[in-house]
């Protein structure tokens, strides 16, 4: 389980829960999957957001100069792809539940192409190849 998010111009912030904490979570998001993230606390006994935080693994870091001044589609983007390259040799090998609060990077994410050359771009360096289920294609300064 993985938490995104993006700011317009401080930059961006990633979150892993705790196991218990993202077992009770993956239980009530299979019971709804289409509700919002106050509502999955709520069911899975969650009752301050903070306390996701102090149950967690986290990572954030801040835009440069050239991403400041972009789309906040591609900084939302862009804050899944910083997070996976943090996490991605404890995410290897699992199924991920991405929680992000942009629907253009849920959709993204989903089909898997853009008419935005920009997201293209970024989507196509977040994304493994189907040639190698193995490697990502992103490089390291994602």
């Amino acid at each position: 389980m993985l938490y995104t998010d993006a700011s317009g111009k401080t930059g961006w912030g990633g979150v892993i829960p705790d196991e218990s904490l993202a077992s009770a979570l993956c239980a009530a998001h299979a019971k709804n999957p289409h509700m919002d993230a106050r509502e999955l606390h709520e069911m899975a006994q969650v009752s301050e957001p903070q306390d996701l935080w102090k149950r967690a693994q986290t990572a954030q870091g801040t835009w440069d100069v050239e991403t400041q001044d972009t789309h906040v589609n591609f900084k939302e983007l862009r804050a899944v792809a910083k997070s996976v390259r943090v996490w991605q040799d404890y995410l290897r090998g699992h199924q991920v539940l991405l929680f992000c609060d942009n629907t253009t990077t849920v959709q993204l994410l989903r089909k898997g192409v853009s008419r935005s050359p920009l997201l293209m771009a970024c989507l196509l360096y977040t994304s493994p190849s189907p040639r190698d289920k193995r490697q990502s294609r992103m490089p390291s300064s994602a």
